[in-house]
């Protein structure tokens, strides 16, 4: 009955010789898959509109309770070429893609799918723009958290509530007080309030978050690995991003 639905593509993996199968994430439907048939040979009319880190429009027969279709045809909506032809890029846009399928729901059982693929379409046309990568992940990692209920503390120490903090732990979520901090290296006040406005401002308000700071890549870090440490997701492709962008 030619269903159509618009999403971004998160991954493609090999089906059979010449087939792929893709996984997409929507607003109406949370993340599904399609197969795709002949994706791999030179003909295929849906090749170019099937690429991961790529919006489209795709055409199918939806059937509730299903997760995976057979695809009908795509139409490209957004194809962020630059994210295909810049590797470091194309590597931040993996490590976006790579939080975004591991938190989010196969199926409509996602409540949070619509903000998911509004955060994630946000960050990818900031990348394509030229901003700031490590800035855009930081900005996203920090709302994907809130999203999927693990979001930072910015507003006191995590363990004693003091409004006092010196230092931001990834593994604590959130700041610490000069007591509960222990022996962790302290952080200047102008780090500890750049944490603070992206935290509460994410992708959503990046704009006034970038006008009242100055980015660090420190904070990607910082809100990455906090993402992989309380979500118990493994992002591979963060350490692709960090070498390539020579960090320790």
């Amino acid at each position: 009955m030619n269903d159509r639905v618009s999403g971004i593509i998160l991954k493609e993996t090999d089906y059979r010789e010449h087939d792929v199968i893709i996984t997409v994430l929507t607003a109406e439907y949370g993340k599904i898959s399609f197969t795709v048939n002949g994706a791999r040979k030179m003909s295929s009319r849906n090749a170019s509109s099937v690429l991961p880190y790529t919006m489209a429009e795709f055409e199918f027969d939806y059937k509730p309770g299903k997760t995976i279709f057979r695809l009908k045809r795509a139409r490209t909506l957004k194809l962020y070429r630059r994210l295909h032809e810049e590797l470091q890029l194309s590597s931040a846009a993996s490590v976006l893609i790579g939080a975004a399928d591991a938190l989010t729901l196969s199926g409509d059982e996602d409540d949070a799918r619509e903000e998911k693929t509004q955060l994630l379409e946000k960050a990818l046309d900031l990348l394509a723009d030229g901003e700031d990568a490590d800035f855009v992940m930081a900005c996203y990692m920090a709302e994907m958290m809130e999203l999927f209920g693990v979001g930072a503390e910015v507003d006191a120490c995590v363990h004693c509530g003091r409004p006092e903090a010196v230092v931001f732990s990834p593994e604590e979520g959130g700041f610490l007080c000069h007591e509960c901090a222990g022996n962790a290296e302290r952080m200047t006040k102008e780090e500890l309030m750049r944490l603070r406005r992206i935290v509460r401002g994410g992708i959503t308000h990046y704009k006034e978050v970038k006008e009242s700071v100055v980015p660090s890549p420190q904070d990607a870090w910082l809100l990455t690995d906090m993402l992989v440490r309380h979500t118990g997701i493994r992002l591979a492709a963060y350490t692709l991003y960090r070498k390539l962008n020579r960090y320790a």
